[in-house]
């Protein structure tokens, strides 16, 4: 028997009477729901008073639900503290850098490092542990809901504190500190850690070393917080751990979903940007090694809070968002929300139901994604995603170095996206990487707007290009220190040499006269731009033309061992088609010389994704994902898996989808 995609939404059963509940689990079973998402939000629910645990009304909820059929994830309530601890203990708020102390009301509004709120959280999760735990139709936990979505660094006193204990174990005196950051610059030189501030409001800008270490102080404190629930709950519970997580979050994610049993993320695409959910499938599916990954949240029909709200989906676009999401690995496809909140800051948030029972506007697009996955199902169970090629790196902790210093505006997840959307375009299946990732299992590994590139990363490049791999690096990637400094060596650092290049300037390029020019094309370098000369016979793919200095070059590639290293000196502008050519020429002689083979050339309107049983049968996914009628032609023989025809050709209308065989 095959087993099951699970097909869930989450459900706040806190906040209505047994006839709604009655009518939701009724209305669940119709459109094919198997599993919900329940507790997140419900602390007081849960601990009306200091000490007063009451955990009866979740127990009968989960088996009534299991007595339905219908499966639960349990989150641990901690992101909505009740008001009787911010009441009580106002000092465990959440203070920004303003040093304003936020007040109840919203969610994330205490300091998750506190010890009065952490020795409240951790006894309502042990005690969630011991009596939910185990029961059946429990077959999973989310630790609290999206870490770091509205806040990210606290700057209150318990902060402070850790922050100064967190430098001292980093860098033991406080005379290596002053040596790292460079604090001779504005008098800003320690005479002990205790003297080190906060990132808090002060007349003109922080230095970046400060600033940057503090976001990363940040994020460890944030995983050890969820890593000890964790082990909470493993004390009394075998279901397995997850978090909801999200692209822009101030998160390590890497580091976070590491001792964590499996990924899932939010996220809520419009229709015209459905290539940004459709890279992070490709994204939290690598970060534990293609373990399988779940949407556990998305709309049904569109999101919104009361301050703003977007347009719903067209019909059929909760198609195309599921199957892509299943083909490309989630094992768990879930919607924010069942039933409309009748109250709260997202009353206007699209719903499966809306508040008076009524089905709402995705109602009928919900049902037939229950229905899509059955029929899926069989194909899905017994076939896992082809394994791809190339990997492109997203980090974390770059997008963080983008927050310190953002270079005139740039967006880490626009320009990342640029390239991302690149490598669609050109048919190649990918994995989006973190700086962990098993290169060996690439043949192409592209590195870009990675500011500040670590040792042991930078030795893993090595060791990959000598065995034979290609790696891409750039554009604008090297150009600091991992403190948040300049080099003083080369302006890429220890980069330069496994590039084998030397950058001799480094500037913002776009409004200037300079042009890259090379793959039979001229573009205009945007952002900013490290043009350099070629050494140790590294070869010019592209040259840089301006009055501001000398002729340089744009692209090059050098041989190291078995591979090669190819640079990209700036991001070419996306105005026009030329920069957009020069981009897609230079990717594909690095692909050329990586041999990559896994690919497949659509339109602009189709996804393709392949899947692999265990007999090394491939099948192929192709997804329509903007809602313009679409025709891909095949190069080689397939079979339509649901009318047993041989094609060459397919025909897809919009939003819609086939699977094929290969011959």
């Amino acid at each position: 028997m095959a087993e099951p995609i699970y097909y869930g939404t989450a459900y706040y059963p806190e906040l209505w009477g047994e006839k709604e509940i009655r009518q939701d689990i009724e209305e669940m079973k119709a459109v094919g729901i198997n599993c919900v998402r329940i507790g997140e939000f419900a602390w007081h629910r849960m601990e009306p008073e200091a000490g007063h645990i009451d955990l009866t009304f979740f127990r009968n909820i989960i088996r009534l639900l299991k007595a339905n059929d219908i499966d639960t994830i349990l989150c641990t309530p901690t992101p909505t503290p009740p008001r009787w601890l911010t009441y009580q203990h106002p000092e465990t708020a959440f203070v920004n850098s303003d040093l304003t102390a936020y007040e109840h009301g919203a969610r994330q509004h205490a300091c998750t490092n506190h010890p009065l709120f952490q020795m409240h959280a951790y006894q309502i999760i042990e005690a969630m542990a011991k009596e939910l735990g185990n029961l059946p139709g429990v077959i999973a936990w989310q630790l609290d809901n999206e870490f770091k979505c509205h806040v990210k660094e606290c700057c209150c006193e318990t902060c402070k504190g850790l922050w100064h204990k967190w430098l001292r174990a980093k860098y033991t005196d406080i005379e290596t500190l002053n040596q790292a950051w460079g604090t001779e610059i504005w008098s800003q030189s320690y005479s002990s850690f205790e003297e080190v501030p906060q990132p808090v409001a002060t007349p003109f800008l922080h230095n970046p070393s400060l600033t940057t270490n503090y976001r990363r102080f940040s994020m460890e404190k944030i995983n050890e917080f969820a890593h000890h629930q964790a082990r909470i709950i493993r004390q009394y519970s075998s279901a397995p751990i997850t978090h909801n997580t999200g692209l822009t979050f101030a998160l390590d994610n890497e580091s976070l979903f590491k001792p964590l049993d499996f990924v899932s993320f939010d996220a809520y695409p419009q229709y015209g940007q459905f290539l940004h959910f459709q890279m992070q499938f490709d994204r939290w599916r690598a970060l534990k090694g293609g373990k399988r990954f779940w949407v556990m949240e998305t709309s049904p029909s569109h999101a919104g809070h009361t301050h703003g709200t977007p347009p719903p989906h067209p019909q059929g676009y909760l198609r195309c968002e599921a199957v892509s999401a299943v083909a490309s690995g989630a094992k768990g496809f879930n919607y924010w929300l069942w039933r409309q909140q009748r109250t709260g800051c997202e009353i206007t948030h699209g719903s499966i139901l809306y508040s008076w029972g009524e089905h709402g506007l995705g109602y009928d697009n919900v049902k037939e994604v229950g229905e899509i996955l059955q029929k899926l199902n069989p194909i899905l169970s017994s076939t896992e995603v082809e394994q791809p090629q190339v990997g492109i790196l997203f980090s974390d902790f770059a997008n963080q170095f983008f927050q310190s210093e953002p270079m005139n505006n740039i967006s880490y997840t626009e320009q990342f996206r640029i390239l991302y959307d690149t490598l669609v375009d050109m048919g190649i299946c990918r994995d989006v990487i973190s700086e962990g990732a098993d290169l060996s299992r690439y043949r192409l590994i592209i590195i870009p707007f990675l500011p500040a590139v670590e040792e042991s990363f930078l030795q893993k490049l090595y060791r990959f290009a000598e065995q034979g791999g290609i790696v891409i690096i750039g554009p604008m990637t090297g150009f600091r220190t991992c403190e948040h400094t300049v080099h003083t060596s080369h302006a890429l650092g220890n980069l330069e040499a496994l590039c084998g290049v030397h950058v001799s300037q480094f500037y913002r390029a776009d409004h200037t006269d300079a042009v890259m020019d090379g793959f039979g094309v001229q573009c205009k370098p945007v952002h900013w731009a490290a043009p350099f000369e070629t050494v140790n016979e590294t070869e010019q793919l592209a040259a840089y033309h301006t009055t501001l200095h000398v002729p340089s070059s744009a692209a090059a590639r050098r041989k190291a061992g078995l591979g090669w290293v190819y640079t990209l000196a700036a991001m070419p502008s996306m105005e026009g088609e030329t920069g957009s050519q020069f981009l897609k020429r230079f990717m594909e002689d690095a692909a050329k010389q990586a041999r990559i083979t896994l690919r497949y050339e659509t339109d602009h309107s189709t996804l393709s994704v392949p899947r692999l049983d265990k007999d090394g049968q491939r099948y192929l996914f192709l997804i329509n994902i903007d809602g313009k009628s679409s025709k891909v032609s095949l190069d080689k023989d397939w079979e339509d898996v649901f009318n047993q025809e041989n094609i060459r050709e397919v025909q897809l209308d919009a939003y819609q989808y086939t699977v094929l065989k290969q011959k």
